[in-house]
């Protein structure tokens, strides 16, 4: 390919307005869907926030960044993204600016709270969830949110010179939980939310290929490729040290009960309605015997003792 004067590839990038204009020569490149995308960082440590950061450059228009947790020594050492007087600030705000600083075209938002927090409904509006680094009780209940609404979503963790990744969809077939033994999965059901887990220490360019290799995939379930293998329903395993990628298909559990995507009823609710609205329209829409269930502990009522 013949490159362009450098005056004329500047003035290619003033007229686009973004540092993206270049891709669109890349044959079956299609800018429009991804300046439209919706996607969801869980996690913003060294792995989620460089998975945003090429995700951004690669021209996607919109970003939910949630993360709970300070920035740690661990995250600057592994990660450009961070600096000395961020330690302990807040990273979901932190990757959030630099990007934005990045791709002001970008419209991202952070969240400073767990995965956890996220929901349904969230999950639903975006077209793809990468959690990157999560601990376990987080990661069943994306798994459980995106077979819900049937989103794909990639389970991401990294080391110091490894990383391995799970590109899950409700409908090919294992879900998260099916790759648990029956004790780790009772322990996870019944367990307290916890937080963002913290990350050992990787090395940078582990996270940098990592990273690449998710985002890789991010982008080719955004944009399907038409003669591809779907890329769904696999686990990929990088081993740094032999400089090799590995992949292995997912098997559904002969027990798993985990049924497809139910049908989904629209309404004006949000998380100011309250449960008994909730209910009287369920039940207005699905009969007298609807009921409401939730897939996590709801407060109804609090009292004082002193009262």
């Amino acid at each position: 390919m013949q490159t362009q004067p450098i005056a004329v590839q500047v003035a290619r990038l003033m007229d686009k307005g973004k540092r993206q204009a270049s891709l669109e020569d890349v044959p079956g490149w299609d800018a429009g869907r991804l300046q439209d995308a919706r996607v969801v960082v869980a996690g913003a440590g060294a792995l989620g926030a460089e998975i945003a950061r090429q995700l951004a450059l690669s021209g996607v228009g919109r970003l939910l960044i949630a993360d709970a947790v300070g920035v740690t020594s661990e995250d600057i050492g592994s990660s450009g993204m961070f600096r000395f007087e961020d330690l302990g600030m807040p990273r979901a705000y932190l990757v959030r600016s630099r990007l934005q600083a990045l791709c002001p075209d970008l419209r991202a938002h952070a969240l400073s709270e767990s995965p956890l927090s996220l929901g349904s409904g969230v999950v639903r509006n975006a077209d793809l969830v990468v959690a990157s680094d999560c601990v376990p009780r987080a990661r069943l209940a994306l798994d459980r949110w995106c077979r819900k609404t049937g989103r794909p979503w990639i389970d991401a963790s990294s080391g110091v010179y490894h990383g391995q990744f799970r590109v899950l969809r409700a409908t090919t077939g294992a879900c998260l939980e099916c790759g648990m033994p029956d004790g780790v999965r009772k322990a996870l059901t019944t367990a307290l939310p916890a937080a963002v887990g913290t990350a050992p220490l990787a090395v940078p360019a582990t996270i940098a290929v990592v990273a690449g290799l998710i985002s890789q995939t991010a982008l080719r379930l955004l944009c399907p490729v038409e003669g591809l293998p779907d890329a769904t329903g696999r686990e990929y395993l990088y081993n740094g040290h032999a400089t090799q990628v590995t992949a292995q298909a997912l098997s559904r559990r002969h027990d798993c009960d985990h049924p497809d995507p139910p049908a989904v009823l629209e309404g004006p609710w949000s998380g100011e309605t309250r449960l008994i609205e909730l209910l009287d329209a369920a039940r207005n829409a699905l009969g007298a015997d609807a009921a409401l269930e939730f897939d996590r502990p709801i407060a109804w009522r609090l009292t004082c003792d002193r009262c």
